[in-house]
């Protein structure tokens, strides 16, 4: 009876698959099979009426059988599903964690900065001084503008590509226009920059440089070489 059974599933499961492709008479063929058996084992049951119950317990255990194994895939899928979701969490947190560390770096370096401009004075930057300083003061004034390169959002690549360039450039021609005065406006407009990136405004050294640089160098010819 439960290899009987077992036979009907298949030619069960043929005779649909025969009736999706179009074989009509292939699938009648089965049909004749498939009541054939049935036939077969309602004679056996009414022989002995205790077969049916033997393959309804079978039917029983099999069925349990299939009810634990999904359950246990089920068990492992939500096993897989929770570690996933526990190691993009820990993903999130890392990034989030990163993110909330380099704010805090960027900050000090605002503050450093900061710092670093007020601890600079007037008269060491080259205020006062013969030619601002000279190559003293023009060497201090750059060091400023190193530490304001590296603070906020930088410098984008063009201008780090043409910062040397660019820094000796701009302080020799901002010394000729502005001559004694260029000290002091010099550290108001760093001021006025840190202030910008303190407000929010991460990149507004490198927009300070591109203005800059379109003020003074825009109608300059130069060679643009790949770094």
């Amino acid at each position: 009876m439960q290899r009987s059974q077992e036979l009907l599933d298949v030619l069960e499961n043929s005779r649909k698959q025969l009736i999706d492709v179009g074989a009509v008479h292939s699938a009648g063929v089965l049909e004749n099979d498939i009541r054939k058996e049935k036939r077969r084992m309602r004679e056996v049951s009414r022989v002995d009426p205790g077969v049916l119950l033997g393959l309804a317990r079978a039917a029983d255990v099999v069925r349990a059988a299939e009810e634990k194994r999904r359950l246990a895939i089920e068990d492992a899928n939500r096993s897989v599903t929770t570690r996933q979701r526990l190691r993009q969490e820990i993903k999130d947190a890392e990034k989030l964690l990163k993110k909330r560390k380099d704010q805090i770096a960027e900050q000090e370096q605002i503050a450093e900065a900061r710092h670093v401009v007020k601890m600079f004075r007037l008269d060491f930057l080259g205020d006062g001084q013969r030619g601002c300083g000279g190559a003293a003061g023009r060497k201090r004034r750059e060091e400023v503008l190193e530490r304001m390169a590296q603070i906020g959002s930088g410098l984008s690549p063009q201008q780090r590509n043409d910062w040397v360039w660019f820094r000796e450039a701009w302080e020799r021609k901002m010394h000729e226009e502005h001559g004694d005065e260029w000290v002091k406006l010099f550290v108001g407009w760093v001021q006025g920059v840190l202030n910008q990136i303190h407000d929010g405004t991460t990149n507004a050294f490198s927009m300070f440089v591109y203005t800059e640089t379109v003020r003074c160098f825009g109608g300059v010819l130069g060679l643009v070489l790949p770094s």
